[in-house]
């Protein structure tokens, strides 16, 4: 949601940062890379207890997300490749950030588990919605925007983080906007092909 509605105004901001990187010749891959490795590195720091740790790593790892898709489009628009590596590894980061807190905080894990059940159903419609909906978007894959995007679970993640001791709920919460997303998405497509 936040994605769909700022998405132009983030790219004004991150300009600076887009013009640094192509004059240090980074390939939009490497950014997704670099996004890989420390979303990792805030899982692990999770599991340490390093709080600010955590939340500095995420939050990098959230601006090379942004970054690796704008500098894609700088550099004549984005590849196929580029788009699996995107994806996938924007799921390993979240997936390990939750196996984190599950770890982290045991009394969590079957909020966790609904909060990895969600991501399963959204993340199949996204996929199944862009392999049906024929059309061009601004990235590699038709992107269909909902209720919760990238931006919704970087904030809920870092919410998790901040206040464990409201962990059960917030990720309760979480879930069930996320599963809310997907069930919006396949009712959104079930339209489309009427």
């Amino acid at each position: 949601m936040i994605d769909t509605h700022l998405q132009h105004r983030t790219k004004s901001v991150l300009k600076s940062g887009i013009h640094l990187l192509l004059k240090m010749g980074a390939t939009p891959n490497q950014v997704t890379i670099l996004g890989l490795i420390l979303g990792l590195g805030a899982a692990i720091a999770i599991v340490m207890n390093n709080t600010i740790l955590a939340l500095i790593l995420l939050l990098s790892s959230g601006l090379c997300d942004i970054l690796d898709g704008i500098l894609a489009r700088e550099q004549g628009g984005g590849t196929s490749l580029g788009t699996l590596m995107d994806i996938t590894f924007d799921r390993v980061v979240e997936v390990s950030i939750i196996l984190a807190l599950g770890f982290a905080y045991p009394h969590a894990v079957f909020t966790m588990m609904l909060l990895l059940a969600s991501i399963v159903v959204c993340i199949s419609t996204f996929l199944v919605v862009g392999i049906i909906v024929n059309k061009e978007s601004h990235k590699s894959f038709f992107y269909s925007p909902g209720l919760m995007e990238r931006t919704e679970a970087f904030i809920l993640f870092i919410l998790l983080i901040i206040f464990p001791q409201w962990i059960v709920l917030i990720g309760t919460i979480g879930a069930i906007l996320i599963f809310a997303t997907g069930v919006q998405r396949f009712i959104l497509t079930v339209k489309h092909l009427s």
